[in-house]
């Protein structure tokens, strides 16, 4: 029975991945510039390599029958985005002016040019393959650091908190923590684009409390990671037990909605 669960819940989000791939297939067909595919071809192959992953899981649970009968239909699918995305890269290469002035402002090369080449060290980018490889190294990394970390995942997105040896201290020997902290994100700091949340003791530079990096700033995520984040912080920390008495904030009112959830005795500052 579980494993008939197993293998309908599989189908099921292969169909949303199947229709994925076939959406952002016609997109990349109907791009007329090669300066303009650079999303819609990368989005595809991320959905390919996750429909091919999904596929394997699938066929592991059927019959040779069936298996027999479900390999002919993976493979239209699978057959059609690589034929899509080796004709757009075509596209790119062809379309790219020779001068070896301009072939570098082109800002399609960056992101595909490269890829076969860096691809090992980026990893992949489907979320069950960065859950294994994240919780490897960050178990590695505390291991020899003595930092804390924790990752979790809100469906498809991932949610990573940290709280460094120097963290730690600050939350303990900074007595103007618990009075004071501010919450901030950043992006543009990788290949993912992911967004980089600092909990500092004050508005400018200042020894940062925390650290939570996610995929996105989706309410839901946001609340998942201040609590992956107040599992991380020390148990003798101030700020587990009373919390900061202000908490600033830019005027996100994803942020400011979890925060009054969860700290319904502070005052929030804009």
């Amino acid at each position: 029975m579980a494993t008939n669960d197993a293998l309908v819940n599989l189908k099921r989000r292969r169909s949303t991945i199947r229709a994925a791939v076939t959406r952002f297939v016609a997109k990349v067909n109907e791009v007329p510039q090669y300066t303009n595919i650079d999303y819609e071809l990368q989005r595809l192959e991320e959905k390919a390599e996750e429909l091919n992953s999904v596929d394997k899981e699938i066929h592991m649970l059927l019959t040779d029958v069936e298996y027999e009968q479900d390999i002919v239909d993976c493979e239209k699918y699978e057959d059609n985005a690589k034929i899509t995305i080796f004709l757009a890269k075509k596209k790119i290469r062809e379309g790219s002016d020779k001068s070896y002035v301009t072939t570098p402002s082109n800002k399609s090369w960056p992101k595909q040019g490269g890829r076969p080449e860096f691809s090992a060290a980026y990893g992949s980018r489907e979320v069950n393959a960065i859950e294994e490889n994240l919780n490897a190294f960050l178990a590695s990394k505390c291991e020899v650091t003595g930092a804390k970390a924790a990752f979790a995942k809100d469906y498809d997105n991932i949610v990573i908190a940290l709280c460094t040896p120097i963290m730690q201290r600050a939350v303990k020997l900074l007595p103007q923590a618990n009075e004071l902290v501010l919450v901030d994100a950043s992006g543009t700091m990788d290949k993912n684009n992911s967004r980089v949340f600092f909990v500092t003791p004050c508005v400018a530079g200042g020894v940062p409390l925390g650290c939570v990096i996610t995929s996105n700033e989706k309410e839901s995520t946001f609340r998942k990671r201040v609590k992956l984040l107040m599992s991380c912080l020390p148990t003798y920390s101030d700020i587990l037990k009373k919390g900061p008495s202000v908490v600033m904030t830019d005027d996100d009112l994803t942020e400011r909605t979890v925060l009054r959830e969860l700290a319904t005795n502070r005052v929030l500052r804009e």
